[in-house]
């Protein structure tokens, strides 16, 4: 006689993905118990632990395996990986001015080539929290458009945190005199860097100098001050040019890698340089999720669609990390060494892995992880289903 697993009531979870049905809800979730208990989303390894998560010695492995590819052919993914991205709002909860992050990331899988842009909030200790990311079937940068459009989305599924102020924080990659625009109609503020040459030309016009004597005043003012500025018009909205010398210990820097070069809707020169430093953060959940944590290298699925929907399991089971990690620091008596790093010190061990190792050490089965989840959810306001189709089906 098999065993009947009873697992907790998720409607709740289920509000978040209208679309679909209940069963399709909990292979998401067993799933995700799964890439946390054996750190990868090779889907043929988290088979092998959906017995234990489950608390069942009858079921098998090919079965399972089946049900996990079967969920990756359900319909209307798009509208599922917005419900991912709405239970990511409601479990992290945003409020007050928070920065918004963009980047990168890209892999090979043989010849197919994985090209992800990612967006994200930082929660006030410099977290990334990933929000909504699109797969760029291409090589290379994004392009203006790709990135309005992905942000078009992320405006459609923030509709109940309008009142929370943004702050855009991007690489040298996010350039665009019709991106600075967009940003700034969404009345967003942003810091962004810049390549050597980009708007200089506007630079030397707003100094009435050429463009030679330009970056001669530029370094001067650098090596004197420590910093040099300008106010130059994009697109017809006054912008700031700010420049600070590069203080990375790379050896062979290029000429264009001497200085730190922002533009930003700030004037305020410490506040610039500080809100560029927490850009970081994405780099270390790009280090977490593919490297030191889930192994997104280790994907299977070639197409772009359903590689999209698993990162989206990704991003939960490591945003379920990070919350059990900033519980652990407050609830309990860890001890957190320091370490030197470059002139720095720095966590021996990071908030990631303290939430993980106790996380996967005392959640064992998937009736567990529910619950948890369950707790996690802030409030959801009376509004939001009623919203919840007509922007499903916008998107």
């Amino acid at each position: 006689m098999k065993q009947q697993v009873q697992l907790p009531t998720a409607g709740k979870i289920k509000s978040f993905f209208p679309f679909h049905r209940k069963c399709v809800i909990k292979v998401m979730l067993l799933l995700i118990q799964c890439i946390i208990r054996c750190r990868t989303v090779n889907l043929n390894k988290c088979k092998t632990e959906a017995g234990a998560v489950l608390g069942r010695k009858d079921l098998k492995l090919h079965n399972i395996y089946t049900r996990f590819i079967r969920f990756f052919k359900i319909k209307n993914i798009d509208a599922f990986c917005v419900g991912t991205t709405w239970l990511i709002i409601y479990l992290v909860g945003f409020h007050g001015a928070v920065y918004m992050v963009m980047d990168r990331t890209n892999w090979k899988i043989g010849k197919i080539n994985i090209n992800v842009l990612f967006v994200g909030l930082l929660l006030p200790n410099g977290i990334f929290i990933p929000i909504i990311w699109k797969n760029l079937d291409k090589r290379g940068n994004s392009s203006q458009k790709e990135r309005m459009d992905l942000m078009d989305r992320f405006c459609k599924v923030w509709h109940n945190h309008t009142n929370i102020q943004i702050t855009l924080l991007a690489d040298r990659e996010f350039i665009g005199l019709n991106w600075f625009s967009f940003v700034r109609d969404l009345d967003w503020s942003f810091v962004i860097r810049l390549r050597h040459q980009d708007y200089l030309s506007q630079v030397a016009v707003a100094l009435n100098k050429t463009t030679y004597k330009t970056e001669r005043l530029l370094e001067r003012k650098v090596k004197r001050n420590g910093f040099f500025q300008s106010k130059i018009k994009l697109n017809g909205q006054d912008l700031f040019y700010t420049v600070y010398p590069n203080t990375t210990k790379r050896k062979n820097k290029s000429k264009g890698e001497k200085f730190m070069i922002l533009l930003s809707n700030f004037q305020d020169l410490e506040r610039i340089d500080q809100a560029y430093r927490y850009r970081w953060g994405i780099e270390v959940f790009f280090y977490h999720c593919k490297t030191n944590g889930f192994n997104l290298e280790d994907l299977n699925l070639k197409q772009l669609h359903k590689a999209q929907l698993i990162m989206g399991l990704a991003a939960i089971a490591y945003i379920l990390c990070i919350l059990n990690g900033l519980i652990c620091q407050r609830t309990k008596k860890v001890k957190v060494y320091l370490k030197n790093y470059q002139d720095k010190k720095a966590r021996s061990i990071s908030l990631f892995r303290l939430g993980y190792d106790e996380l996967k050490s005392s959640v064992h089965l998937l009736k567990d992880l529910i619950k948890m989840i369950l707790r996690w959810l802030k409030p959801i306001p009376d509004d939001f289903q009623m919203n919840t189709c007509q922007i499903l089906k916008s998107v």
